[in-house]
């Protein structure tokens, strides 16, 4: 149900308990000894009740207790509604991953992922972590990197936060345990999940969490 749909049903509601408890004074004032012709309007029936003391055992009534809570209750849930978050819709496009292993290097064993912001907001990607599932990462040694493209063939060292532009490209690479044995990588599929990237993010001044199950890459 939208908003503006639940909050015409909400009005309604409140006028129809306002007119039940309008009614109900007027009931209570005729069991008071004082008199309810038709001719007289709602308006000068609460008059009535203040002037006659009716409107002590109306407001002293189990029902009109009931009915006050319940008023209470309807304001207290639509308040909280109105100031719930709406959560951003992440833009974030998936375009590709790979392995690249290189024992001369610190952090020999990556795992490289390609995306793209194809939101009309700036996405700030913050400092990711790895969930582990088939391989963990390298003990000791940053986890993750994010790397903007150069040119169309080069990319930078990278940083472990970024603020991405709309229609911006960028790489994230994972450190990923150089222990486990090549034999034991070659034996896994792309139905292998390695693990979750979990990237704290902010968007429009709303911080989420993007999560991306992250499988073997196909084998070129």
């Amino acid at each position: 149900m939208d908003r503006d749909r639940f909050g015409r049903r909400f009005d309604r509601s409140v006028q129809v308990i306002i007119a039940a408890l309008t009614g109900y004074g007027v009931y209570l004032q005729t069991q008071s000894g004082g008199s309810a012709s038709p001719a007289r309007s709602t308006g000068t029936s609460v008059s009535s009740l203040i002037r006659d003391g009716g409107i002590m055992k109306f407001a002293h009534s189990p029902l009109t207790l009931i009915i006050g809570g319940l008023i209470l209750a309807i304001i207290n849930y639509v308040l909280r509604r109105k100031s719930a978050r709406i959560v951003p819709i992440v833009g974030l496009t998936f375009r590709g991953s790979w392995m690249e292993f290189d024992p001369t290097q610190i952090r020999s064993r990556k795992l490289r992922l390609q995306f793209s912001n194809d939101s009309q907001e700036d996405i700030h990607l913050e400092n990711a972590r790895w969930i582990k599932d088939r391989i963990g990462t390298q003990a000791g040694k940053p986890i993750v990197n994010i790397s903007f493209r150069i040119k169309s063939d080069e990319w930078d060292w990278g940083l472990t936060e970024r603020t991405v532009a709309p229609g911006q490209w960028f790489r994230i690479w994972v450190g990923l345990d150089s222990s486990v044995p090549e034999s034991e990588l070659e034996k896994l599929t792309e139905r292998d999940r390695l693990g979750i990237l979990e990237i704290p993010a902010v968007i429009s001044g709303t911080a989420i969490k993007v999560l991306h199950s992250a499988y073997y890459p196909p084998r070129k």
